[in-house]
């Protein structure tokens, strides 16, 4: 079993808050749980369904051990903006790089590429929210500069599949 406390947010498609909440949870091994139902109706009445996004993180001691994103229309439906994404790349001694990403606005299912090399990611295709910091370390098949990561390095989302125009 876990116990912890699970949180969510409610925030635009521009990344403003909206509403929020948290409760306290023990979770049984193996098992789906529901932890809270939220109704959410009159911020939908008031933003509309393509302007919203509920952010859920699931921490136990303070860490955040899983994450989630609901959405109340399809992705495509959503007013997403350019996300401002910004990232800074530390090389580690067993020559791997940390990648630290962070936004101004949502980006939905965002993904780091490297162009001309083949990389393990720690994790990848990725909801990053406004305000919180993710890290992510990558492995590339061989061992690269940190100039070389860094001109072959690629963070994008959502948004970068859109047609522009």
């Amino acid at each position: 079993p876990v116990s912890g406390t699970c949180a969510w947010r409610l925030t635009t498609a521009a990344g403003r808050p909206v509403v929020g909440g948290a409760k306290r949870a023990r979770i049984d091994a193996n098992r789906t749980q529901r932890i809270d139902t939220l109704n959410l109706k009159p911020w939908i009445e008031r933003y509309t369904d393509r302007d919203l996004i509920v952010w859920i993180e699931f921490a136990e001691g303070g860490k955040v051990i899983s994450r989630n994103v609901v959405t109340f229309v399809r992705p495509k439906h959503i007013e997403l903006q350019d996300p401002e994404i910004a990232f800074g790349v530390k090389r580690n001694k067993d020559a791997t790089f940390t990648v630290a990403i962070k936004v101004r606005k949502p980006a939905l299912w965002a993904w780091l590429e490297l162009t001309g090399a083949d990389a393990v990611f720690s994790d990848n295709w990725i909801c990053l929210a406004p305000g919180k910091t993710v890290e992510i370390v990558v492995r590339p098949a061989n061992e690269l500069s940190i100039e070389t990561f860094l001109k072959q390095l690629k963070v994008r989302s959502l948004i970068d599949t859109y047609e522009k125009g």
